[in-house]
């Protein structure tokens, strides 16, 4: 299933952390927090990821590329953010026709939460 990670936020509420990276880039365990969100989705079947990026989109960009894991990855730029609805419709316009789940790239899933939050290799959506 395509995945829509949101990832455009400035993380304000988290400075000053977020002076340095922007939020998604946050280094979690090694890595940045967004990839430990990419990495459930891809666990959880993830045929396609589609980020989400605004503020600091080139610092994504450049640790995402064209692939993660394997699996396409792609990018819709919500220029200026309006909150999570407006990050849903930004990126729900890079998609194919289908069913896609959402998933804040500043969360962290285990898979078998992802595929809770609607990654199902079946086809089936939660609503």
């Amino acid at each position: 299933m395509q995945t829509l990670i949101l990832a455009a936020g400035q993380g304000t509420r988290m400075r000053p952390l977020t002076e340095r990276w922007p939020k998604p880039m946050l280094p979690v365990a090694g890595r940045p927090l967004v990839a430990h969100t990419a990495a459930a989705a891809v666990q959880a079947g993830a045929s396609r990821l589609v980020f989400v990026v605004g503020y600091e989109a080139e610092a994504v960009r450049a640790r995402f590329g064209t692939e993660f894991e394997g699996v396409p990855v792609d990018y819709a730029v919500q220029d200026v953010q309006r909150g999570t609805a407006d990050a849903v419709r930004v990126g729900a316009a890079e998609l194919d026709d289908g069913p896609f789940a959402v998933l804040n790239g500043d969360n962290l899933y285990r898979e078998n939460k992802a595929s809770a939050s609607g990654l199902d290799p079946e086809g089936e959506a939660d609503t």
